[in-house]
């Protein structure tokens, strides 16, 4: 899970410089990715905004957390 929002900075870096990487690439293709925004003013970003505490215990950004099917955190 990308914990991310719509004027994070670092988040845009990342997507820039990191994610392109083949070995960062190369892993992401083992795992399903998703984008959860959550610093917009809305229902949705606010239920990700509490997801993202929930699981990593934190609101910044970005963070990204290694979840199992089953919902078990595997790495934040």
């Amino acid at each position: 899970m990308d914990f991310t929002g719509v004027t994070c900075v670092n988040c845009r870096l990342m997507e820039k410089k990191v994610f392109p990487d083949a070995r960062v690439q190369a892993e992401f293709d083992k795992m399903v990715t998703v984008q959860l925004y959550t610093d917009r003013p809305n229902p949705d970003d606010e239920a990700n905004k509490k997801l993202q505490n929930k699981l990593a215990n934190n609101i910044a950004l970005p963070t990204y957390v290694l979840v199992k099917p089953d919902g078990t955190v595997v790495d934040k």
